[in-house]
């Protein structure tokens, strides 16, 4: 690693990815997720999709078609381009990102929508890559803590 006062190198990091990881970019639960991703799952690469709520707009097709179209496509070419065999998706309790978006859940809670959200997407990607492996976790706040579940979909 070798540095002048305006720049700064580093090496270019050789080891492939082992998974596509999709959460919310909240900032509470970065470090949280990225060490349950690494020390509990045992995923020490990954290509990571950070946005505001996460899957947020992969269930948002009928109010946000363009979101929807933006971040499918974004999922789709990197899992082509980088063959990746799995993706791990997380939502997270308290999201901001679907309590600004409630209006358009007709009634349904937003922690609910998106609890809702993850199997649903989990089973396009199932249809689309029929031999993936996809995990589902939920982040639950415990006082100054992050408890993450497993979520399960057919």
């Amino acid at each position: 690693m070798s540095h002048t006062p305006d720049t700064f190198v580093y090496p270019l990091d050789q080891h492939p990815a082992e998974s596509m990881v999709i959460h919310c970019a909240d900032p509470r639960f970065q470090v949280p997720i990225r060490r349950f991703v690494t020390e509990s799952l045992g995923v020490k690469n990954y290509l990571p999709i950070i946005r505001g709520g996460g899957v947020h707009a992969l269930g948002a097709k009928g109010y946000a078609p363009r979101e929807f179209d933006t971040l499918w496509h974004q999922v789709t070419f990197m899992l082509d381009l980088f063959k990746l065999p799995e993706v791990i998706i997380f939502g997270h309790e308290d999201c901001r990102w679907y309590q600004n978006h409630a209006e358009h859940y007709h009634g349904v809670d937003p922690a609910t929508k998106c609890k809702t959200d993850l199997p649903m997407v989990a089973l396009m990607l199932s249809e689309a890559y029929p031999t993936m492996t996809i995990r589902l976790f939920w982040a639950g706040i415990e006082g100054e803590n992050v408890r993450f579940e497993k979520v399960t979909f057919e």
